[in-house]
Order: structure tokens, then C-alpha cells, then sequence
């Protein structure tokens, strides 16, 4: 399963990570803590703002939000008052980045909201935020990295574990073949997730800020590069054919773009 986790800057970091995920070096049991109790400082307790307990999709003007109106899942907006939501009650932001063009995503979100466990904690442990990658282009292209850097393809829809300063925790593309695969995989990811973030929230805060700081860096430089071809025309049909090659009529998309123009 590709799934990343903190992006770590030293061998001895990653092992406390996975020691971390494993339990070995808990502070305390996800059964004695419910993670709406554990605060990002002592001083701070949690406060669940009202909004988070319904659905506020409404009738934001998105294919992708539109299908999801009626879900039972307790869907947020991508804006800054979402954010303030996330840290108020001290969760964890559970985002899941989607595109019209990419119909599935609605099997996914329906094979999650029809598990009464999982939609629970859903609703209860984090703040569910959905995407729509092609409204929101800078989320859209952020997939691309975050694909990157697991090694993948572009891939949607996409969940996203996320503090509520929008710094990206864990992330994994979903997908499902068979029944069931859909709930399996969030509940494999979310358990070593929320694991971490019981046992040590500063450390998944400051390590999830660094690694995005980290991210941006990389994009900035990548922006500000400029590559010349040395052989402009040549370069320039070669990179036509292979977009046609890619082009699906049906999805009228680029395959292997995850539905980005």
C-alpha cells in the first residue's frame, strides 16, 4: 500500500515513527483518550463549533459537492473558517480530493459513509473536508507532489490527513476492487494516524509543518527554473503525440493526470 507518513529528516526520525505506529513507545491507549480530548497545548481545550455537526456542503457550486449534499458524513468546505473549526475542537483534518471528471469518487464516499463504525469516527474524531481539485486548482495540483512523493501516478480521489494549518500529515489514494476494500484501507491508515497523534500531537504538528515548509521550497524552486529545449520543434511534436497518446474522449481527460488538464 503506498501511504505516507511524516516526511522526516533523519533514518533515527523515521524509526520513531513507525515505534510510534506500532505503540511500543505510547503515552496513552486511543481506548482511554478519544481524540477529540487531546489538545495541541495543555492550556487549550477542545471546542466543537456546531457547524461540525452536520453537513455544510449546502449548494456550493460543484459537481463534486453537489453529489454529496445528502451524505451523512458531516462534509466541511475547503476555507480558512473550516480551519479555525479543525483547531477549536483539536482535530485532525480528513480531506479527500476529488474531480468531476473522475466519477468513481462517488462509490468511494458512499462505501464510506454506508459503515456505521467508520462514519462515526469520521464525524466524531476528525473534520471531514471534501475537495474538489478542479474548483480549487492550487489542491489540485498539489496532488501531483503528494503522488510524487510516494511514488505514484496521480491518482483520485485522494485522502489527506491534515493539521489545521492545512500542513499535510499522511495522504493515500483510494481506491476499490473488491467490497470492503474502501473501509479497510482508511481504517488501516487512520489507526497508525491517530495513534501518532495521541501519543505525541506536538511532534506530528512541528514535523508535518516542516515537511510542508520543505514542499514549498521544492515548488518554489522547480517554478523559478526555467529548462530550455535545445531543439524546440522536435521537443514541442514529440510532447504533442505523447498528450494524444494519453487523451481518453470518454473521460476527456489525460490518463495518468488524474483528470488535471
Amino acid at each position: 500500500m503506498n501511504f505516507n507518513f511524516l516526511q522526516l529528516a533523519s533514518t533515527t526520525a523515521i524509526s520513531c515513527v513507525f515505534i510510534l505506529a506500532t505503540g511500543a513507545c505510547r503515552k496513552r491507549s486511543p481506548k482511554e483518550v478519544p481524540m477529540t480530548q487531546v489538545s495541541q497545548s495543555d492550556s487549550s481545550p477542545s471546542s466543537i463549533p456546531d457547524e461540525l455537526g452536520s453537513n455544510q456542503l449546502g449548494s456550493l457550486p460543484s459537481a463534486v459537492y453537489r453529489t454529496q449534499v445528502q451524505s451523512p458524513i458531516h462534509w466541511q468546505p475547503w476555507t480558512k473558517e473550516t480551519m479555525e473549526y479543525a483547531r477549536s475542537a483539536n482535530r485532525l483534518i480528513f480531506a479527500v480530493i476529488a474531480m468531476p471528471q473522475q466519477s468513481d469518487f462517488q462509490n468511494i464516499l458512499k462505501d464510506l459513509a454506508s459503515d456505521p463504525a467508520l462514519l462515526t469516527k469520521i464525524n466524531e474524531s476528525y473534520v471531514p473536508v471534501l475537495i474538489d481539485g478542479d474548483a480549487s486548482r492550487e489542491i489540485g495540483q498539489l496532488t501531483v507532489d503528494l503522488c510524487a512523493e510516494i511514488k505514484n501516478a496521480v491518482r483520485l480521489p485522494l485522502f489527506v490527513w491534515m493539521t489545521a494549518d492545512a500542513n499535510p500529515v499522511a495522504w493515500v489514494p483510494a481506491t476499490k476492487s473488491q467490497p470492503g476494500d474502501v473501509s479497510k484501507l482508511f481504517n488501516q491508515s487512520e489507526s497508525m494516524i491517530s495513534r501518532m497523534w495521541l501519543d505525541d500531537t506536538n511532534y506530528v504538528l512541528k514535523n508535518s509543518m516542516e515537511d510542508n515548509a520543505n514542499r514549498r521550497a521544492r515548488i518554489g524552486i522547480r517554478k523559478n527554473t526555467k529548462v530550455m529545449s535545445q531543439d524546440p520543434s522536435k521537443d514541442t511534436l514529440a510532447s504533442l503525440r505523447q498528450l494524444t497518446s494519453l487523451y481518453d474522449p470518454d473521460s476527456r481527460s489525460f490518463d495518468l493526470a488524474g483528470g488535471l488538464f
